[in-house]
């Protein structure tokens, strides 16, 4: 039983570290996007686009360091 919820743990935590992931991804090609603007308000769009996806990296790891915090000593 330990062992099972000791998986199911790391898999949860491993679920939300790829969501993080997916949103820095998300976030480089909304930076691609921020280079290669040419109006003002296509320029405001990406760089909305890229601060919304770096929030959401955030609350992706601060989730994982209050939810999981003795898995890090687990592996």
């Amino acid at each position: 039983m330990l062992r099972w919820k000791c998986f199911r743990l790391k898999a949860r935590r491993a679920n939300t570290l790829s969501d993080a992931n997916a949103n820095i991804m998300a976030m480089h090609r909304s930076m691609k996007d921020v280079a290669l603007s040419k109006t003002p308000k296509e320029l405001t769009n990406a760089l909305s686009d890229v601060d919304a996806r770096e929030k959401r990296v955030y609350d992706k790891f601060n989730l994982v360091r209050e939810r999981f915090p003795g898995l890090a000593a687990i592996g």
